[in-house]
C-alpha cells in the first residue's frame, strides 16, 4: 500500500489483494517530515495491524 499514489489506486489494490490472494491490506497517512515521523509511522502500523482495528 505504501506505493499507491492515489486513494483510487489504494482501493483497487486492496480489493485485488483480497479477491486474488485473500490478503487484507490497509494504508495509513502519516503526514509531516519523514525523520521526525518514524515513531508515529510505526505506532500507526501496529494499530492498523491489530486484529481489533
Amino acid at each position: 500500500m505504501a506505493l499507491s499514489a492515489y486513494r483510487q489506486e489504494e482501493t483497487r489494490l486492496k480489493k485485488e489483494l483480497l479477491e486474488n490472494w485473500e490478503v487484507k491490506a490497509v494504508a495509513v497517512d502519516y503526514g509531516g517530515e519523514f525523520i521526525s515521523s518514524v515513531g508515529k509511522i510505526v505506532e500507526r502500523a501496529v494499530v492498523a495491524a491489530s486484529p481489533f482495528a
